[in-house]
């Protein structure tokens, strides 16, 4: 964006660097990208909901359009200055239920548990390789908005202190919660990580 001020997009970024031909790919590859990470990202509200009611008699199709609609006002917001207080909302709902989590696997799981390689374990669809696949993907989907965040930041230059600092910090608590899961769980830990959380209070929270 410094480089190049009229830059709000990944895509602006191609047409003004590469030209009108790359800067319709980068378009059409960034959105397939957006499509792939808001499916997994509804999947895990919905997941996340269920949990929080978990003697409800309402299936997940349900807490999904719930979810759904829950979204609708907020998707309406076009710009990052008007999205900043969830920033910080989002913060806390990322690292809250990693430190539950860590927590309630450290509670119930005292004894680490052996981690026997087994490569992609057999019966793995295509549906759970690609949900594992986005899941990876929507950890880190931060990236995507980088250039829509420098293009509305007073002082653009002063973004990579602002990464530099951020980027550690998620990456950081990603591995610890990973790291703890598989020494105290091993090959025993669960696809959603989330199902460590044995206390009710815990997953409502």
């Amino acid at each position: 964006h410094i480089a190049y001020p009229a830059t709000q997009s990944y895509p602006d970024i191609g047409y003004a660097v590469l030209g009108p031909r790359w800067g319709k790919i980068v378009a059409v590859a960034l959105y397939a990208y957006f499509f792939f990470v808001l499916g997994n990202y509804a999947q895990v509200l919905t997941q996340s909901l269920q949990g929080i009611f978990s003697t409800s008699q309402l299936c997940m199709p349900h807490f999904g359009l719930i979810v759904t609609l829950c979204l609708l006002p907020f998707i309406q917001l076009r710009s990052m200055h008007s999205l900043s207080g969830l920033a910080v909302v989002s913060a806390v709902t990322i690292f809250t239920p990693l430190a539950l989590c860590v927590a309630a696997i450290v509670k119930h799981a005292p004894t680490p548990r052996p981690v026997v390689p087994s490569g992609v374990p057999a019966g793995t669809s295509f549906l759970d390789a690609m949900e594992s696949f986005t899941g990876i993907l929507f950890a880190y989907s931060g990236q995507s908005i980088y250039p829509n965040l420098l293009s509305e930041m007073r002082k653009p230059e002063e973004f990579a202190y602002s990464l530099s600092a951020a980027a550690p910090v998620l990456v950081g608590s990603y591995f610890v919660a990973a790291a703890v899961g598989v020494y105290y769980l091993g090959s025993g830990a669960p696809h959603f990580l989330m199902d460590v959380l044995e206390d009710e209070w815990m997953r409502q929270i």
